[in-house]
């Protein structure tokens, strides 16, 4: 069971994330705590770290939107990443392939 304050870490991290400025840093700010008391909060109930928790949202969000024939740019940016770059980075780590390939595959 999750206790109060990793259910408002959760919270927070849904309210936030996909705004591309929202990082650890910002969650810590916002809930009041370090960074570093953060990810030990954080990796005490989850397998990883908030960062990571975060960008695997980002990522399911964006494969959704590129199995809808949402187009490369429109997905990182309402995915909540930053740049392109970065977006795709994450995406061929996570999945092996590049984004232009998953909405390729839609049909």
């Amino acid at each position: 069971m999750k206790d109060a304050d990793m259910q408002r870490i959760e919270e927070v991290i849904m309210e936030n994330i996909f705004d591309p400025r929202f990082g650890v840093a910002q969650l810590a700010q916002i809930l009041g705590i370090s960074a570093t008391k953060l990810r030990e909060k954080f990796n005490r109930q989850h397998s990883e770290g908030p960062r990571r928790y975060m960008e695997k949202i980002r990522l399911q969000k964006a494969v959704k939107l590129l199995q809808a024939g949402k187009s490369v740019n429109i997905t990182y940016t309402a995915a909540g990443f930053g740049t392109s770059r970065g977006f795709r980075y994450a995406f061929k780590r996570s999945y092996n392939a590049c984004p232009s390939e998953v909405r390729k595959n839609r049909e």
